[in-house]
């Protein structure tokens, strides 16, 4: 899924939001998560994965 990082770094996803590294305010990323694994990665238009995060349920904030 496409998604913009927000002025404040972060990245909303299935009713949450995940952090990304300072100095990414607009930059279009994509969020991807396999199935079967509880977590997600991030990554920029370049296909470099930036962050990783445990994956919370979806709309938990």
């Amino acid at each position: 899924m496409e998604d913009c990082v927000t002025p404040q770094g972060l990245v909303a996803f299935r009713g949450n939001h995940y952090s990304v590294p300072p100095g990414l305010p607009g930059a279009q990323v994509t969020v991807t998560m396999r199935l079967g694994e509880d977590s997600l990665r991030i990554a920029t238009a370049g296909r470099a994965v930036i962050a990783q995060h445990h994956r919370a349920p979806d709309g938990a904030g």
